[in-house]
């Protein structure tokens, strides 16, 4: 009986961790699109980088400080 409930317990929670992994930032397409805004400033493109800085700002939850000091 005690394997059975430790068990479900442990499905149950693998099952829960499935469903929370999906809520977790993807912190590889941030840095990718961060890169994109990067190159647009090493070529001078400073409007269209502020677009590009503006557009993940809003995008994800949570921003990098030197993100944004790189953006201002």
């Amino acid at each position: 009986m005690k394997f059975k409930l430790s068990m479900f317990c442990l499905v149950t929670i693998f099952i829960l961790s499935g469903f929370q992994s999906n809520e977790n930032p993807d912190y590889i397409e941030y840095h990718k699109k961060i890169t994109e805004a990067e190159i647009l400033l090493s070529e001078e493109a400073f409007g269209d980088a502020l677009i590009r800085y503006e557009q993940v700002f809003e995008l994800y939850d949570f921003i990098f400080l030197r993100d944004y000091k790189v953006a201002s």
